[in-house]
């Protein structure tokens, strides 16, 4: 898998087309145009500087154990679990939520995963998900649930068009 690679974003056509929706938000030049990040009040944020930190990472200088989330035996027991119960109970993937199922293990996994991807690298990857296992439709909502653990989960398609509206 390649690396994301960081180059000065002054190079970056995308980011100077937000600079601009930012600066005709700001001035309300066009207020019909619908400005990205300034749901709920909250102003757009984007990157103005070069990344530093632990996220500005390659291939030749990551090492891979610093993004793998480990999954034991009781993480691998409650995904089978929850794959009995949601080919058992059927609902639409939207309704399902971790609050469904006794995962506690899963839970503190998803929790280490959240921690990498906010504070640390950027990456988490969980190791040994049984997913090849599981029916498509199974795999899929357990994906949702846990993707609830990380933050809102939302469905898209690979264009970035929401897929269930």
């Amino acid at each position: 898998m390649e690396a994301i690679r960081y180059t000065d974003c002054s190079a970056n056509p995308v980011i100077d087309i937000l600079k601009e929706i930012r600066v005709r938000a700001s001035s309300r030049q066009h207020s019909n145009l619908p400005v990205l990040g300034e749901a709920r009040g909250k102003p757009m944020h984007m990157l103005e500087k070069p990344i530093t930190d632990a996220r500005a990472w390659t291939r030749d200088t990551v090492n891979p154990q610093d993004c793998i989330i480990p999954l034991g035996k009781a993480e691998l027991e409650e995904v089978s679990t929850m794959a009995e119960v949601i080919e058992a109970e059927p609902l639409p993937i939207i309704l399902r939520h971790p609050d469904q199922f006794e995962i506690p293990a899963l839970r503190a996994a998803m929790a280490m995963a959240k921690r990498q991807v906010d504070e640390g690298i950027g990456v988490a990857v969980l190791d040994r998900l049984p997913m090849d296992d599981l029916a498509k439709d199974t795999a899929v909502a357990i994906s949702w649930v846990l993707g609830h653990l990380m933050g809102r989960p939302v469905a898209q398609s690979g264009t970035g068009q929401c897929s269930m509206t």
